[in-house]
């Protein structure tokens, strides 16, 4: 990852995730969807206003799974393993599910 990684279906992504979702149905991925910034040493996850949502897959006390859908601008610490889903149906489940590994 750079200081600043954007990640969409757009070319001039960082990281660019082709989506053949055709329409009316998708494309379900953001030109532009989220990026990934680091300051001071800490990488942070940022919506960048995406239609479908970016979320962090998180295990409640159960150990069931939920997803937190991030709040587009607000940014969320990742952690070492953080599973992140673009995009979210509460039937088919996830879209795209990308794993954060922390440097070092």
């Amino acid at each position: 990852l750079r200081d600043e990684t954007t990640i969409g279906r757009a070319s001039d992504c960082d990281i660019m995730l082709p989506d053949p979702t055709p329409p009316p149905r998708g494309p379900f991925i953001g030109r532009h969807h989220c990026k990934i910034c680091k300051d001071r040493g800490q990488y942070w996850i940022m919506d960048l206003q995406s239609t479908n949502g970016t979320y962090i897959v998180l295990k409640d006390q159960y150990g069931q799974t939920q997803y937190r859908k991030l709040t587009p601008q607000s940014p969320w610490a990742l952690q070492d393993n953080d599973l992140i889903a673009l995009c979210h149906d509460a039937t088919l489940g996830p879209y795209i599910l990308l794993k954060y590994e922390a440097p070092g």
